[in-house]
């Protein structure tokens, strides 16, 4: 059988503005023309993944929009923590999921 697997970078360097952030992230991983640009259409988007078998989401050069969006920043974190114990754990197994920060990348866990 073969697995359904899916691989997203993100990667926020040379970030523009809070417009920027949501299309980086809709264009990268794929996400729907529709997509709301905010935190519940990502929600939403990021849920729809659990139909693969496995999934690697990397967000890379994150300290920008930490630094830009700071409670932008800490809510997609969350959201990101949130989505790797979506249905008590259920779907942990599922993704993988990364934060890099000036080359420093940490597993969301």
């Amino acid at each position: 059988m073969q697995e359904d697997i899916a691989n997203y970078t993100v990667d926020f360097k040379d970030l523009k503005d809070y417009m920027d952030l949501h299309h980086r992230i809709k264009e990268s991983m794929e996400f729907p023309q529709y997509y709301g640009c905010n935190l519940d259409a990502l929600w939403d988007c990021l849920t729809d993944l659990i139909c693969f078998d496995y999934v690697t989401i990397r967000f890379v050069n994150f300290q920008t929009v930490e630094r830009k969006y700071p409670e932008e920043a800490a809510a997609i974190v969350e959201e990101l923590y949130d989505l790797k114990h979506i249905y008590k754990d259920e779907y942990y197994d599922v993704f993988a999921v990364f934060v890099e920060r000036n080359g420093v990348t940490q597993e969301i866990l």
